[in-house]
């Protein structure tokens, strides 16, 4: 790996929404006092959206199975819940550390039930995200790999 390579950052942000500022359906309920009083997380790295760049991985995989809809089919979840997961990610011995769900499932906003999660680890002084799964479809790769500087993760995760 030439240095060039190796000593090149992405850059993370965690941009704080409104329900109403999102394409999300949550039990599609955009009514609920929940989705009016809770601030959600849109990751964009590079300064492009995490979720635009699944969906664009998982086209191909959804229109295999017969599902284009599928693809990038994902919530946002709050910034309550991404800030315990992401505390916890790089502590070994914690649920979080196994990985985090970035996004949740769109019809009923729980993680498990449709979600993509993926694992941090600080390495070298940086932050890596990696290991992408979706947790339903074992077989769909995503190949994302990205490393952020501690100030700018800690930097994020502290707006949330």
């Amino acid at each position: 790996m030439n240095n060039e390579i190796s000593n090149y950052t992405d850059v993370l942000e965690l941009q704080l929404k409104n329900y109403d500022e999102l394409n999300d359906r949550y039990m599609e309920d955009e009514e609920s006092d929940w989705l009016k009083n809770n601030k959600f997380v849109d990751i964009i790295i590079n300064g492009v959206s995490l979720l635009d760049m699944i969906k664009q991985i998982e086209t191909e995989y959804c229109q295999q199975e017969g599902c284009p809809e599928l693809a990038g089919d994902y919530g946002h979840n709050t910034a309550e819940f991404m800030k315990k997961e992401l505390k916890e990610a790089l502590i070994p011995d914690t649920y979080n550390y196994n990985g985090v769900e970035l996004y949740c499932c769109m019809g009923c906003g729980i993680g498990g039930c449709w979600s993509v999660c993926c694992n941090f680890r600080e390495t070298d002084g940086l932050i890596e995200m990696k290991d992408f799964r979706q947790n339903h479809r074992k077989e769909w790769v995503y190949n994302l790999h990205y490393r952020f500087s501690r100030e700018n993760f800690y930097n994020e995760l502290n707006k949330l």
